[in-house]
C-alpha cells in the first residue's frame, strides 16, 4: 500500500504498532481497522477485504471496468 500523501511506500516506509501505520517520511499515522488518518482526516487508506486459507492470504481487488 502507499501512503496517500505523496504515494509513498508504506511497506518501504511503513511502521506498524498497536493497530497504527506510520510513514516515515512525513509522520501520518493511519488507523489500520478504519483506514482513517487522525491528523488529517482528508487523508485514507484504501482498504481491501482480505481471506486467510492456510497459509495464504487472498485479497479482493476491485475489478478494472
Amino acid at each position: 500500500g502507499y501512503c496517500p500523501h505523496e504515494r509513498v511506500s508504506l511497506v518501504e516506509h511503513g511502521l506498524i504498532d498497536r493497530g497504527v501505520i506510520t510513514c516515515r517520511r512525513h509522520g501520518y499515522q493511519f488507523d489500520l481497522r478504519t483506514g482513517g488518518c487522525e491528523s488529517a482526516p482528508w487523508l485514507r487508506l484504501v482498504r481491501y477485504s482480505v481471506t486467510q486459507i492456510g497459509a495464504e492470504i487472498w485479497v479482493d481487488l476491485p475489478s478494472r471496468a
